[in-house]
């Protein structure tokens, strides 16, 4: 990602207990299709790999369990317990001496299913990540502003682990605990031009036997710079691109000169998608 954006995330999960503010929490805002969930799985993953514990709740809106906030604490206990089998072996106790556990205040559910399960394995801060990835797609608003408010009160003590903030909306909370890195400060067309040479690269390769008599590279460096533009900084748009040039109707090389001439900006491009999908149908 992004050098200054990339630096600062690459800080917070390094092997260092806090970031260089001593801030156990990294809240990262942007609007949608900024990559927000991209980077959210990328972290996940690095920890994974480093045999660290990374415990991940993506939230979206409409997609029952995990647009509620009632999933949110047993599903990231459950992740740990998996990891540590100290973690796992407190998280059993509390479940036997209160059945109900999972129905109790947030707080309450976040010191005994979370909290306490995590003080147990003994490890030090930076070995351990819990990842809640676009907040405002919970469908109950007081409720995640309940738990917010519960993390905070926990900070006050000690955070036992690190935790990884995304939402769209940058949620202003004066909290020396927080760390807030907006992605709208920094300029992803980098990033997405990366991303759109990875995956076009990658549908050459694979469909190379209709693809045998256009010279690579492709698409070129000039073609893959105005798809970027294009993207006006939206991973989604970067993604419907891919998509539109990979479709099954018609060759890769003309629907990328048609993705080519889509003005900037996800409303032209999805107009310009949605009509040719729909003449596509009319002609079937």
């Amino acid at each position: 990602m992004n050098d200054i954006g990339g630096n600062q995330i690459n800080n917070y999960i390094g092997n260092s207990p806090l970031d260089s503010n001593g801030c156990p929490i990294l809240w990262l805002n942007g609007p949608a299709g900024s990559g927000k969930s991209a980077i959210s799985q990328t972290i996940a993953e690095h920890y994974a790999a480093q045999q660290k514990i990374a415990a991940s709740f993506f939230f979206f809106r409409g997609a029952g369990q995990h647009s509620q906030i009632e999933h949110l604490i047993p599903t990231l206990a459950y992740q740990v317990s998996i990891f540590n089998q100290a973690a796992k072996s407190v998280l059993i106790d509390s479940m036997r001496e209160e059945p109900n556990l999972h129905k109790q205040a947030l707080y309450h559910q976040l010191d005994r299913l979370l909290i306490k399960p995590i003080q147990a394995t003994g490890l030090e801060l930076s070995k351990i990540l819990i990842i809640i990835n676009a907040l405002d797609e919970c469908d109950d608003k007081e409720l995640i502003s309940q738990f917010i408010a519960a993390i905070f009160t926990i900070c006050n003590v000690q955070l036992p682990f690190k935790l990884f903030l995304t939402s769209c909306f940058n949620q202003l909370i004066k909290k020396s605990v927080v760390k807030y890195l907006s992605l709208q400060s920094i300029n992803a067309t980098a990033d997405i031009q990366l991303y759109l040479k990875s995956e076009l690269s990658s549908l050459y390769e694979r469909k190379f036997r209709i693809m045998q008599n256009i010279p690579g590279p492709w698409p070129s460096e000039e073609h893959l710079d105005r798809l970027s533009r294009n993207a006006a900084g939206s991973f989604i748009i970067a993604s419907t691109l891919v998509k539109f040039i990979d479709k099954e109707k018609g060759h890769p090389n003309d629907n990328l000169q048609e993705a080519l001439n889509m003005t900037d900006g996800l409303d032209p491009v999805y107009h310009q998608v949605i009509t040719t999908a729909f003449q596509e149908n009319r002609t079937l």
